[in-house]
């Protein structure tokens, strides 16, 4: 069994490839060819510890997260996690990945397949709101399935953007010549840049401006709110959107970006689709990989929308924008460490642990 840390994952790390990966994924999910038991909350006293098991057919990983709040008095980390891939026929460990970094670039990647299938093919601009850990992944990931000649970034407390900016300049990994990168003075002057938005907040109320016309023809991809008291898209977004795609249907119960629209009635469930289903049924159609610049007017019947052109809101104006949604799911993780654990033996990286009565010998 190898332990892998973030530096061994990041230097096993193949961007293209881990995109790939996550696609799978949502196929897998959708085909149900993978075994994903509803996470385990357990509560004790005020800390919470989380298991998130999937099985496939040739490993299986668990995911366990704890939460422990008052570590924010004593300097350490509130939520830490790890990863344990095991071998699907014997059940024997193989590795041990560390959660937080193995989270962050699948996460990254999950986002990247939004970009990948409804932003524009041709060179535009980026916008971010959120300049966080995942904000990073999601732009580096975002970049690497799609060409933009600017990048703005927003974040609530602005001075954290110019340093934000600068780690986007030095990553080593991420090709951004010729690309500006700007600070954008709020979030209305980031959407009327930016054709593309990426979401990565913890807001319990909407980030963007809830104007129709400044969200005409965007695609908006969300990844920040997972519970029902989060929230980061505006109603006129879903007023807007000729379709929206989820990771997971389990986002129709879990996120307030699903749950409020749907019951506001702003967004009908007919015009809500997973991914999953919409990557099958486009490979089943066009028998091509992967699609090109999926637009409103480019989305076939059978993925949902119906008239597919010119699809109308309640107030009779068009809908012309995409919206993707992600809550995650254990099945991105187990692709996720199958793919950095095979780079990472091929490449002899991580620590070696030997399994031997019950006791780990590094």
């Amino acid at each position: 069994m190898i332990f892998l840390n973030s530096e061994d994952i990041e230097n096993s790390l193949d961007k293209g490839h881990m995109v790939d990966m996550m696609e799978e994924a949502m196929l897998l999910f959708e085909k149900k060819e993978v075994f994903m038991p509803p996470r385990n909350h357990v509560t004790h006293g005020d800390n919470t510890l989380l298991l998130m098991p999937c099985f496939g057919q040739d490993y299986f990983c668990t995911k366990l997260v704890t939460v422990f709040p008052e570590n924010r008095e004593k300097a350490l980390p509130v939520v830490n996690g790890t990863v344990v891939l095991n071998d699907a026929k014997t059940g024997t460990p193989v590795a041990i990945l560390d959660g937080q970094a193995l989270t962050s670039v699948r996460t990254g990647a999950v986002g990247a397949v939004g970009v990948r299938y409804f932003s524009p093919e041709e060179p535009h601009s980026l916008g971010l709101v959120g300049a966080g850990v995942q904000g990073f992944h999601q732009v580096r990931f975002a970049a690497s399935v799609r060409s933009f000649e600017s990048i703005y970034v927003y974040n609530r407390d602005k001075s954290k953007i110019a340093a934000f900016l600068e780690k986007l300049r030095q990553e080593k990994n991420l090709n951004l010549d010729g690309v500006s990168l700007i600070e954008a003075d709020n979030c209305e002057h980031l959407l009327r840049e930016c054709r593309t938005i990426i979401l990565a907040t913890s807001s319990n109320s909407p980030v963007l401006p809830d104007k129709r016309e400044l969200l005409k023809g965007r695609t908006l991809i969300g990844i920040g709110s997972y519970r029902p008291d989060m929230q980061e898209f505006p109603g006129a977004a879903f007023e807007n959107a000729c379709k929206m795609f989820l990771d997971t249907e389990h986002a129709i119960h879990e996120s307030g970006d699903l749950i409020n629209p749907l019951k506001q009635g702003l967004i009908r469930e007919d015009l809500v689709e997973t991914m999953g289903r919409f990557l099958l049924n486009n490979r089943k159609s066009s028998e091509a990989q992967h699609a090109q610049n999926i637009s409103c007017d480019g989305l076939q019947p059978n993925h949902g929308l119906q008239p597919n052109h010119g699809s109308q809101s309640n107030h009779g104006a068009k809908r012309d924008s995409i919206i993707y949604k992600s809550v995650g799911m254990a099945v991105f993780d187990l692709m996720a460490s199958i793919a950095i654990f095979r780079k990472a033996r091929e490449k002899g990286l991580g620590q070696d642990i030997k399994l031997k009565n019950v006791v780990c010998h590094a």
